[in-house]
C-alpha cells in the first residue's frame, strides 16, 4: 500500500465521518442544497477523477476491477435508499428539514462495514481500484445523492430556491 493510497483513504474517511455529523443535524431540503445535491455530486466526481488518474493514460479497466466497481456502486445506492427512508423529515415554515437518526446510523455503520469487506474482498481478489480513495469517494458520493433523491420524493419534490 502506498503512501498516496493511504492519504486518499484518510481523505475519504474524513469526508465520511464530516457528512455523517452534519446530515446528523437538521438541514434544509432545497433544490441548489449545497449539503444535498452539490456536495455529494461533488465527492463523486473527485472519486471519478481519482479512478482516472488511477486507471493510466490506456483507461482499461480490468473486469476484476469493473465487476468490483459495479458492486460497490449497487451497495451505495441500495445504502443511499435505506439513509433516504430512514432519515427523518418535517415541515416548518413552509420548509423542509432533514435530518439522521438511529436508523439512519445503522445504515451507514452497514454501509462502511460492507464497504470496507468489499474492499479487502477485491484487493484479495486482485482489485486494484476498489480498495482506493477513488472508488470510496464516488460510492460516498453515489449514496449521498441517492439519499437526496429518495428524500426529494418523500416530501414531494422540494422547489425552494
Amino acid at each position: 500500500m502506498t503512501m498516496s493510497t493511504l492519504f486518499n483513504g484518510a481523505i475519504a474517511i474524513a469526508v465520511v465521518v464530516f457528512v455523517i455529523i452534519r446530515r446528523m443535524n437538521w438541514h434544509e431540503l432545497t433544490k441548489r442544497g449545497e449539503d444535498v445535491w452539490v456536495g455529494p455530486a461533488v465527492i463523486a466526481v473527485i472519486g471519478l477523477f481519482q479512478l482516472r488518474n488511477k486507471l493510466g493514460a490506456d483507461y482499461h479497466i480490468p473486469p476484476v476491477d469493473l465487476t468490483f466497481l459495479v458492486l460497490g456502486l449497487l451497495l451505495a445506492a441500495g445504502a443511499g435508499v435505506g439513509l433516504g427512508r430512514a432519515s427523518e423529515v418535517r415541515l416548518q415554515e413552509g420548509r423542509i428539514f432533514t435530518r439522521m437518526r438511529g436508523p439512519a446510523i445503522g445504515v451507514w455503520l452497514g454501509f462502511i462495514g460492507l464497504r470496507v469487506l468489499l474492499g479487502f474482498l477485491g484487493h484479495a481478489m486482485g482489485a486494484t481500484l476498489t480498495s482506493g480513495g477513488g472508488a470510496i469517494m464516488l460510492t460516498l458520493g453515489v449514496s449521498l445523492l441517492v439519499q437526496s433523491l429518495v428524500l426529494a420524493t418523500r416530501v414531494g419534490h422540494p422547489v425552494r430556491h
